[in-house]
């Protein structure tokens, strides 16, 4: 067995053998995961592997009159059985506000209710539940900061990252039935071998959900805008034959400098001349804009089905990425498939469908047609050279998703709740790039407890 994946399984082990005491002033939940990944890296090569993730979260809140602090640890760690070298870890502190805006209506609400039931039945004793208001009607400020770090192997330490973000986020009632959020995130991730990616993220984002009964409508707007902190300088040898034979040779006195071809040691015709061009890239930031709506339907009380549409265009498709041809693989991360780079329609349809003893069934489909802001090339010939197949490429994607759960509560015992999961995923991406063009299919089982 893998020394990393027993020592991960002590860990596990250590922190369900601790007593119902330890845990008694947090929240906490401990989850794993088995997948095969008949794809693990999302491309045409289709390379499986079987992946085992642990996931930790502890948090703990301070709770004042109107208002709560919540400070919280989420961890993960990700251990592949073939592909060892993809091994990684993330590790994430939070610090949460919740500040209630409007304490005097909510007050003036429980004194009418007292005087109410004092009066119909004469008595100090009421139903506790009748002094609290019902949390929709109640106007919120929320704010926050976290900090995290993402940790690889050696061989692909281009990964390593740390992120520091922090939000602030108001809701406000409109209505009985009409809330709004408006909400101002930013955030700095620093690649720490990768300086070019570095940036700090600025989100501006609006959103109104209207509650009618068995129905809910939302819509969405946002704008995002993205500076790089650093300039890439990118080398680049260029290869091209001189004149042609009996044409105007690159003789004395013709050039105005003395690159390549100039001068009395210049390239004679038919041969080969070799250069070098340093380029500067001039994109100091990419900006995105986003919109949708969305709608869930609640049709009797076992079944929940949802639409959603979002719409995200950037002005200039021009984030920086890496091209998954240079290190082999390219999987839909930042560094390989940033969302600054590409204009799209999302498409999602969902399905909750409940069952006896609380089991749940998830369904969702997804259709994402993408437009990138660079061409799209062939597979690497036997000399390693792409032929450019079109100066725009384009993904249609699908996926579908299944997920079945199955939970245990306890009244009693170490545990609040342990729930049984079961997942299918799978993925066809249509791309007009050879690279990215592939399906995956993945398989999943997990446990999690909460306590």
């Amino acid at each position: 067995m893998n020394i990393r994946i027993a020592v991960c399984c002590v860990l596990i082990a250590s922190v369900f053998a601790l007593t119902r005491e330890t845990f008694a002033q947090l929240e906490t939940s401990v989850s794993a995961t088995r997948q095969h990944d008949d794809n693990t890296f999302g491309t045409y090569q289709k390379l499986s592997d079987d992946v085992t993730q642990f996931y930790l979260n502890f948090s703990k809140d301070y709770d004042g009159d109107y208002s709560t602090w919540t400070l919280s640890y989420a961890g993960n760690l990700n251990l592949f059985d073939k592909y060892s070298f993809r091994n990684y870890h993330v590790h994430g502190l939070g610090l949460d506000y919740t500040l209630q805006l409007n304490p005097e209506e909510e007050k003036e609400e429980e004194e009418d209710s007292t005087e109410s039931e004092l009066s119909s039945s004469g008595t100090h004793s009421r139903d506790s539940s009748a002094a609290t208001s019902n949390d929709s009607l109640k106007n919120y400020f929320y704010a926050g900061a976290s900090l995290a770090g993402r940790f690889d192997r050696d061989s692909v330490n281009y990964y390593n990252n740390g992120y520091a973000s922090s939000y602030a986020r108001l809701r406000w009632l409109l209505s009985d039935s009409l809330v709004s959020h408006v909400m101002y995130l930013i955030g700095y991730r620093n690649y720490l071998n990768l300086k070019e990616l570095s940036n700090l993220e600025n989100s501006v984002v609006m959103n109104l959900s209207a509650n009618l009964g068995a129905t809910k409508l939302s819509a969405t707007a946002g704008y995002s805008y993205k500076k790089y902190l650093s300039t890439t300088t990118d080398t680049t040898e260029l290869v091209k034959l001189g004149v042609t034979p009996g044409g105007v040779g690159p003789g004395k006195g013709k050039g105005k400098g003395k690159g390549a071809g100039s001068g009395s040691g210049g390239a004679q015709s038919g041969e080969v001349q070799r250069g070098v061009v340093i380029t500067q890239l001039s994109t100091p930031g990419s900006s995105s804009i986003g919109f949708g709506a969305g709608l869930v339907q609640r049709i009797g009380n076992q079944t929940e089905v949802g639409l959603r549409y979002f719409r995200q265009t950037s002005p200039s498709l021009k984030g920086r990425y890496i091209n998954g041809q240079l290190r082999g693989y390219g999987p839909n991360d930042e560094i390989y498939d940033d969302s600054y780079t590409y204009q799209s329609h999302l498409i999602v349809g969902s399905l909750k469908q409940s069952f006896a003893w609380a089991m749940t069934l998830g369904i969702e489909v997804l259709y994402m047609p993408k437009t990138y802001g660079r061409p799209a090339f062939s597979l690497p010939d036997s000399l390693g050279q792409s032929v450019e197949l079109s100066s725009t490429r384009k993904d249609d994607r699908f996926e579908l998703g299944l997920e079945l759960e199955q939970p245990f509560k306890f009244k009693n015992g170490f545990a609040k709740t342990l729930t049984i999961q079961f997942g299918y995923y799978f993925v066809n991406n249509r791309s007009n790039d050879d690279f990215y063009r592939f399906t995956d299919n993945l398989f999943s089982v997990g446990i999690e407890t909460d306590f």
